[in-house]
């Protein structure tokens, strides 16, 4: 996975975000992988990744907070 996380984060570097952001989304796609545990991320489903939002929802976290991780997750598989 850390190859994946670097990938991820040359990624974000090319697109320009600021430092911060890239912070953010970092250590939202961390938190994705530790979801998942052993399951390998590149054979992630979209049931997982429903799985992956109630299980935010279920956490009581903000909207906004949600929001920033599941755009982290579209990112991640859109653009690495």
């Amino acid at each position: 996975m850390k190859d994946l996380l670097e990938r991820f984060s040359l990624t974000l570097r090319e697109r320009g975000l600021a430092k911060q952001t890239q912070t953010n989304y970092l250590t939202g796609l961390r938190r994705f992988f530790k979801y998942l545990g052993e399951k390998d991320p590149l054979s992630v489903d979209q049931d997982d990744i429903r799985r992956y939002q109630v299980s935010l929802v279920d956490e009581e976290l903000a909207a906004k907070t949600i929001n920033l991780y599941m755009a982290v997750v579209r990112s991640f598989y859109l653009e690495t």
